[in-house]
């Protein structure tokens, strides 16, 4: 558990970070109506939901074209 908070420093080796822009994918309609009715804030609906994000690729920023274009 721990979502994108924890999961992703977990797999990192030590001294490498991770940058997410959360703003470059929409939000479901659905995790908008989650946080809306239960009113929680947006780092613990990432934390607990992933928000509707159901995979995350961890690659040497060397790789990322050759990456994207295999997923492609």
């Amino acid at each position: 558990g721990g979502g994108f908070y924890e999961n992703i420093p977990r797999v990192l080796p030590t001294g490498v970070t991770a940058e997410i822009d959360c703003d470059t994918w929409p939000r479901l309609p659905v995790f908008e109506k989650l946080q809306e009715w239960g009113n929680v804030d947006w780092h613990e609906m990432y934390r607990t939901f992933n928000m509707g994000i159901g995979m995350i690729l961890i690659v040497d920023a060397v790789d990322v074209d050759r990456v994207k274009a295999n997923l492609e």
